[in-house]
């Protein structure tokens, strides 16, 4: 091991001990102290000396490291680790990337990205051949003597070579650096799940685009699953299952996923292979049974729901009670944002909506308070071209909408 990780070793044991003193002691003046303390010593562990050490005893120290402090002062690590995220050069440079750069990245050394899959021909000397005899084998070996240089095609491979190298290399630093601190959000995240259920929607921006990168979707997907496990119980059995579906969705071509899965209509008497979002959504009725589901693992979870709801209709009638649970729990300013579903182009998305409202307490209670986004949500519905959204929302009338539309 370095010298360096011994010495931000002793640094460690050194910020362990004055905590605990703080801890026995100063408790008015611990939030002050421990936040300098956390300035101080992340600037170790995210540094060359930490996180981005070449070393990977060093790095793994870090991430340990961080986790400690998640676990004792969650709320300064968990700022500072997250400003150290939106200044990371490397998450530009990935967005710059081009499919050019990512065809380089993945040919192998000594060989051209527009070589890959070209049988490339070998010149062999000849060693067999015959030569000359008497006085005129003096010119044959004078002739083996002369340098033969490259050829201009062969100084130009050459020059590409080391160009395609070059690219290579800077894509190999974007793929290090953000791999390590996807690790290091994985780890934090995990290490206190009550705090981080608390800040998923900020993480999920950061981890969600990276779903979908050529050369860093693999450790996204690791991180994704932490994060699915800091939702709230018992949901958060089904982490796996949530983040696996969460990467289908990020993937640009799901829709030609679905495409192949045929609806309600077409299926006759067979079901869709769709073993994955039966159990995710088996997991949120279960996870519903004993309350509301909290706002933050709602908004996790509910890219799921809106992508099997608007893509499978097949789900309609097992997704259809889940948001009416989901709405229970639902408050009177959270009413607008739930009538977004009227606008969906789908129908049967439409109609899902509308029939869950109607299990939103302030609503079931008229007591509805005059908003202009909710009135203006009410108004479209009135003019749907489809009269079955019509009839639906008048079906149970709790409520006089048409009066709140006015």
């Amino acid at each position: 091991m370095s010298h360096s990780f011994f010495c931000w070793s002793e640094h460690w044991s050194f910020f362990v001990r004055t905590t605990s003193l703080i801890n026995g002691s100063c408790l008015c003046f611990l939030p002050l102290l421990t936040f300098h303390i956390v300035l101080f010593y992340l600037q170790d562990l995210l540094g060359p000396l930490g996180l981005m050490s070449a070393n990977p005893l060093e790095r793994d120290a870090a991430i340990n490291s961080l986790s400690t402090l998640m676990s004792i002062i969650p709320r300064d690590t968990h700022l500072e680790f997250v400003k150290y995220l939106d200044k990371l050069p490397d998450r530009s440079l990935h967005n710059t990337l081009s499919e050019s750069d990512i065809q380089v990245f993945h040919t192998p050394e000594g060989l051209l990205s527009s070589e890959q899959g070209v049988y490339v021909a070998e010149s062999v000397a000849v060693q067999n051949t015959k030569h000359a005899k008497g006085r005129f084998r003096v010119y044959d070996d004078q002739d083996d003597l002369v340098y033969k240089g490259k050829t201009a095609k062969e100084e130009a491979r050459e020059l590409l070579l080391r160009e395609e190298a070059s690219i290579r290399e800077k894509v190999r630093g974007i793929r290090i650096n953000l791999s390590l601190m996807l690790r290091a959000l994985g780890e934090i995240a995990i290490v206190n799940p009550v705090f981080t259920h608390s800040q998923l929607p900020s993480l999920v921006k950061f981890v969600d685009p990276l779903l979908r990168s050529p050369i860093v979707n693999d450790m996204a997907f690791e991180t994704m699953v932490n994060l699915s496990r800091c939702i709230a119980p018992p949901l958060c059995n089904w982490a796996p299952e949530i983040a696996t579906a969460l990467r289908i969705i990020a993937t640009e071509k799901v829709r030609d996923v679905w495409d192949q899965i045929p609806s309600v209509r077409e299926e006759a008497n067979e079901r869709p292979s769709m073993g994955l979002f039966e159990r995710i959504i088996t997991g949120l009725s279960i996870s519903c049974k004993t309350g509301p589901l909290p706002v933050d693992s709602f908004t996790f979870v509910f890219p799921v729901l809106y992508h099997v709801l608007g893509v499978v209709p097949a789900y309609q009638a097992s997704i259809g009670p889940m948001l009416n649970e989901l709405c229970l729990g639902l408050q009177p300013d959270e009413l607008a944002s739930a009538l977004c579903g009227v606008y969906a182009k789908d129908v049967h998305v439409r109609l899902a909506c509308l029939n869950a409202i109607k299990c939103i307490p302030s609503v079931a209670g008229r007591s509805l308070h005059q908003n202009v986004e909710v009135a203006t949500s009410i108004w479209f519905v009135l003019h749907d071209p489809e009269k079955v959204c019509l009839k639906s929302l008048f079906r149970k009338p709790i409520i006089s909408f048409k009066r709140l539309a006015e």
